[in-house]
């Protein structure tokens, strides 16, 4: 049986005060989770290698038009139901959000831009999530998750999103890092303590960060960083994401890079995972405001999920620049991409001259930057991860929070690919530096006789 650390229960005293979490047992949660269909579980009882699993993004306050929408996206064939959160719950102003709803029935119109799942609670969530036999994945954005992971789980929700590092530095400015890092290893062990060997709750890190020019190196630091923390709190299933890049090339050699780090340092440190995936975001940042040119940059980025292999493709309509996205357009959308997924199959991984060199130059920043960060050689100390931020060894651009030194200076070349044009104080060797500007200067003629990745940019453009 497992138990919880005197941490956990010294903590959960504390958020016990907060009348929103309503004396929630989680020995009831336990019991309800293993209730559940083993279905309701991502990656945990399928075999879905033939393409990548399809979540959309959607969240509406009401529950009628929440239940409505996780209904509709089942029918147009979803593979995982979102659940995102309004931002009041994000910043945990649970008063803040109650006010609005309070005004919704007045006005009889929706103003939240999410779901207040704190505020409607475990108890009318759990019903309209057992009206679809899929997996529910949380999507939010909080540095301090317990509150509302705790209702999650409660719910029947099985996938949830987050991290100390991914949802502090680009989400928050009053939540100091080792605060975060302590929040999000709760969250860590309330969700091992949730999983059983069928039944795995899937903690997901979001490696988009900022979304605006990050360099994959920061993507991968960020990712295993908070890989090996959930690994020491015990999880056993765990996805890293990153977002289309711009760049096909750089898509490619950060899903490979991942795949190779992330093993390596679950080795070091003997860490045993039942389930490690990988998943992608359609392109995070502004979107077209012309329909024709959206809906070309999502064919894009859904194809080049299918070429890195994707576990996961979480998914953008149309309507992004436009609106929070209706019921119809989140189902037009997943419609359309399980449409493409399923008539572009990918059976081999692409390798040539470029990604080669590309992939083993970010395999060995990333070892110089992870060795520099771990200096613990038995344990991952968040100390240390605390102390990564404040050096500016984790540095994420145009990060909004205090302590992230916004150092690293980035640019995109000619070819879509985001480059250093300040390493800021990043711990990389004068070799690794250099090496990465001669790799610079040389791609412009491996781009230019490079016919497979040609090919592939005319085809998706």
């Amino acid at each position: 049986m497992k138990t919880l650390s005197n941490f956990f229960h010294k903590s959960r005293k504390e958020i016990l005060r907060n009348k929103y979490l309503r004396n929630l047992k989680y020995e009831d949660t336990l019991i309800y989770l293993n209730s559940l269909n083993k279905f309701k579980f991502s990656f945990n009882n399928l075999d879905f290698s033939e393409r990548p699993l399809i979540q959309p993004r959607g969240g509406f306050s009401s529950i009628p038009k929440q239940q409505k929408l996780n209904i509709e996206l089942e029918k147009a064939g979803a593979d995982i139901i979102p659940l995102t959160i309004d931002s009041f719950t994000r910043l945990n102003d649970y008063e803040g959000a109650e006010k609005v709803l309070i005004d919704e029935n007045k006005l009889n119109k929706e103003i939240l831009n999410g779901y207040p799942l704190v505020n409607h609670g475990y108890e009318k969530t759990r019903e309209i999530l057992s009206k679809v036999n899929l997996p529910v994945s949380l999507r939010h954005g909080t540095a301090d998750a317990r509150i509302l992971v705790e209702h999650a789980l409660a719910s029947g929700i099985t996938d949830i999103e987050g991290g100390g590092l991914s949802y502090c530095l680009p989400y928050s400015r009053k939540i100091p890092v080792e605060k975060s890092l302590l929040y999000w290893g709760y969250v860590d062990e309330l969700c091992s303590f949730m999983s059983t060997n069928k039944k795995l709750i899937m903690r997901e890190s979001f490696g988009v960060l900022t979304a605006t020019l990050v360099p994959p190196l920061i993507i991968i630091i960020v990712e295993v960083l908070e890989l090996l923390m959930s690994a020491q709190k015990g999880i056993k299933a765990f996805m890293m994401t990153f977002a289309q890049t711009g760049s096909l090339v750089q898509d490619i050699v950060i899903s490979n890079v991942l795949r190779v780090i992330s093993k390596k340092y679950l080795s070091k440190y003997d860490f045993n995972l039942d389930v490690l995936k990988i998943g992608y975001h359609h392109w995070m940042g502004p979107f077209p405001h012309n329909f024709e040119s959206s809906n070309a940059l999502i064919i894009q980025g859904t194809l080049n999920a299918a070429l890195i292999k994707a576990d996961k493709v979480i998914i953008k309509t149309k309507f992004e620049s436009h609106s929070i996205p209706t019921i119809e357009a989140n189902c037009e959308a997943t419609k359309s991409v399980k449409y493409m997924l399923d008539i572009f199959k990918i059976k081999d991984t692409f390798t040539n001259e470029e990604i080669l060199i590309e992939t083993n130059n970010l395999v060995e920043q990333a070892e110089c930057v992870l060795d520099n960060i771990l200096k613990n050689k038995n344990k991952i100390d968040i100390i240390d991860i605390c102390d990564a931020v404040n050096n500016g060894w984790v540095d994420i651009p145009f990060s909004p929070h205090p302590q992230n030194k916004n150092k690293v200076k980035t640019y995109r070349d000619h070819y879509g690919m985001v480059r250093f044009s300040d390493y800021g104080n990043l711990p990389l060797t004068d070799y690794l530096k250099e090496k990465d500007l001669k790799i610079l200067s040389n791609n412009k003629d491996l781009l230019k006789n490079n016919n497979i990745i040609q090919a592939i940019n005319w085809m998706v453009n």
